[in-house]
Parts: structure tokens; C-alpha cells; sequence
């Protein structure tokens, strides 16, 4: 992956953890979804104080789609998604949808409004994974740089670089699964709380995902 396309993976997860913590739940809560748009349709909404109108189209309802946001509100069959442009898109799932929640296999129903949630899906169908942080996780979310024997090189949410030391006894996971520090790539996201000032000590636990 090349220094731009980790740089703009960067500013993503920072722009989402920055939404995450201004959203607020939403009125209705799972009500909501009814009355949200078709998957992968984009509802025009007014931008936020400070943010630039989006000149962003609403997207086809047939094709691999992708999309990333705010959650607004979840159901049996549907995750609503605010996204950075203030539209809204109803991402479909259903019982055999994997999901993920800071890192960890988790049910649907731990994913609740104002989690910072991305998916991928196609042709309308249930997405096979939904990938979902909570508020605080989102705001401490790291960008892989580079991965060495015994430490993991990331870009924090406010930009800094930072290596985190690791050893034999550190439990890795990526996408939920145990895994080894050689299988990490960069721009894969850390999405487990990470102390920073221990010292440079090896950590305990790291856990990672898939851009998707």
C-alpha cells in the first residue's frame, strides 16, 4: 500500500472517530430503519456546521458497494449509516452476517447507534461482515505502517508515530481470529486500546483489521 493510500486510510479513521464522538443516537432508535433509504441509496442531508457540502452522487443498487459511517439505527435485517456527508444508507444483514465489534466476533446486537460501523456488500444481498467500533475504541484507532519482528510501527488518530513493541507472549488478532505479527500489512487498522507510555514495554494484546 503506498504512503498516500495510508495516509488517506489515516484521515478516515479520524474523521469517523471524530463523528462517533459528536453522534448522538437517534430519535426511534430501531424505528428508524423503516423508513431509511434502499441499500446503498444516499439521502441528501444538510452538512454539519463547518463541514463543506457533499458532492458526493448516490450510488447504484446493483454492484459491490462499500460504505462507512455513524450507526443510527439496527434491526434483524438492516444497519442505518450516517456517513461523513450527512447522507444516510441502509446496509443490509441477516443472521448469518459475521460481526465484529472492536476487533472482537460480537452478535448484532451489541452494534449501537453512535458506533462507527463499515461494510461491504453486493447486488442488495446481506453483507457477509460488518465491522463496528464502539466510541471510545474509535477514538484510538491506529493505522499500520510497517511490521517488524518484534513491534508494529502505526499512526495514531492525531497523526504521531508510534511503535508498539510486541513479543511471544503477546496475543495478536486480526478480523477476530489469532494471528501472527507477520500476517499484518500496512494500512490494517489497530482497533485494541494501546498504552503508549509503558515504556516501551511489550503489550499484551493487539487486535487488528482488514481494511475492507
Amino acid at each position: 500500500m503506498s504512503e498516500g493510500s495510508r495516509l488517506i486510510g489515516c484521515a478516515m479513521v479520524a474523521a469517523l472517530a471524530l463523528a462517533a464522538a459528536l453522534a448522538a443516537p437517534p430519535p426511534g432508535g430501531a424505528a428508524g430503519v423503516a423508513g431509511a433509504a434502499r441499500p446503498g441509496a444516499a439521502t441528501p442531508g444538510k452538512p454539519a456546521k463547518g463541514e463543506l457540502p457533499s458532492t458526493k452522487r448516490p450510488g447504484p443498487t446493483h454492484g459491490e458497494q462499500t460504505t462507512q459511517g455513524v450507526v443510527q439505527a439496527v434491526s434483524a435485517s438492516a444497519v442505518v449509516l450516517k456517513q461523513l456527508d450527512g447522507s444516510t444508507v441502509r446496509v443490509p444483514v441477516s443472521a448469518k452476517t459475521r460481526v465484529l465489534v472492536d476487533g472482537k466476533t460480537a452478535l448484532l446486537g451489541h452494534v449501537k447507534p453512535g458506533f462507527v460501523a463499515i461494510a461491504r456488500w453486493k447486488d442488495d444481498k446481506p453483507t457477509h461482515e460488518l465491522q463496528a467500533l464502539s466510541p471510545q475504541a474509535a477514538a484510538s484507532v491506529a493505522v499500520v505502517q510497517s511490521v517488524l519482528a518484534d513491534a508494529v510501527v502505526v499512526t495514531a488518530a492525531g497523526g504521531a508515530t508510534v511503535t508498539i513493541r510486541a513479543n511471544a507472549k503477546t496475543r495478536v488478532f486480526l478480523g477476530g481470529q489469532p494471528a501472527k505479527l507477520r500476517d499484518l500489512e500496512p494500512g490494517f487498522t489497530l482497533v485494541s486500546p494501546v498504552n503508549y507510555a509503558n515504556g516501551g514495554k511489550p503489550v499484551r494484546e493487539l487486535r487488528f483489521l482488514r481494511p475492507s
